[in-house]
């Protein structure tokens, strides 16, 4: 395989046609037989995949931000299935959008793409493609329990939730860190696969608009003091960012090797062999 080959298999599994603003292909290569795959990687590892006669490097985790900011718009597909127009929806995350534009200004985007030239080392990185197969797996099994038990409780969704692969195997387990287990889980929006979580005003938002239970990531300590003060009705699920991202490197790391790949994990993922 080559690495446009790899890059159309990610999207071809997400749903994708496109590549997004927070993935690329910033080393091309041919010929890829041995691959090594993390969440994180930077020049260290890509000297290391070097070292040890990898074909390919990929990274799931950005290595440069310009276009990072067009991923979190998808924040407004989450806010429209709560029954929000567009351009209410725009004005939710106006000023963490705002924010993260102004990052792209202050990061070095080439740093790591620059030090994979110069070691002529294949590199690249798929963050979304890879989340949104996660999100529609938690979507999928999210439906299920649903149509089995339409009155299931948030504590009975999370524990679930936490008998898949690779959140039975993970170091941080599923919370509820606003809210209660006894809830409804009633209407519940999974909110990922859209660069980062949309933090407090996605989830007032989501809340506001009748939403039960929201299913993020991850969430910042700030964020979830504004939502404990809020008083808001409603439970926020956060599933932990490592095993979230886990959910799709898996599913796509058993599909290189399916294609004959030899491929290695490291860097926060250990998929286990078919």
């Amino acid at each position: 395989m080559n690495t446009d080959e790899i890059m159309h298999l990610a999207l071809e599994l997400s749903g994708f046609t496109e590549v997004p603003g927070d993935s690329g292909t910033w080393y091309p290569g041919a010929n890829i037989r041995r691959v090594l795959v993390g969440i994180d990687a930077g020049p260290a590892e890509l000297k290391i995949a070097k070292d040890l006669g990898f074909d390919l490097l990929i990274a799931h985790h950005p290595v440069e931000r310009a276009g990072f900011w067009k991923v979190f718009l998808r924040q407004v597909d989450f806010l429209k299935e709560a029954g929000m127009g567009e351009a209410e929806a725009l004005q939710v995350i106006d000023e963490r959008l705002e924010a993260l534009k102004l990052q792209a200004h202050v990061t070095n985007n080439d740093h790591v793409p620059s030090v994979a030239r110069l070691l002529g080392m294949p590199f690249m990185n798929l963050h979304v493609p890879l989340d949104e197969i996660g999100r529609r797996t938690v979507r999928a099994r999210v439906d299920a329990l649903l149509a089995a038990n339409p009155s299931a409780t948030v504590g009975e969704l999370v524990d679930d939730l936490e008998q898949m692969d690779p959140f039975n195997r993970a170091a941080t387990r599923i919370e509820v860190p606003y809210g209660r287990r006894a809830n409804r889980a009633g209407r519940v929006v999974v909110g990922m696969a859209a660069a980062t979580n949309g933090g407090f005003p996605v989830a007032r938002a989501l809340f506001e608009h009748g939403v039960d239970t929201v299913l993020y990531m991850h969430i910042a300590p700030e964020d979830l003091k504004k939502l404990r003060e809020s008083g808001l009705r409603g439970s926020l699920v956060v599933v932990g960012h490592i095993a979230g991202d886990s959910l799709g490197l898996d599913a796509f790391v058993r599909a290189l090797r399916q294609r004959g790949l030899e491929v290695v994990t490291f860097s926060g993922i250990d998929t286990p062999e078919m």
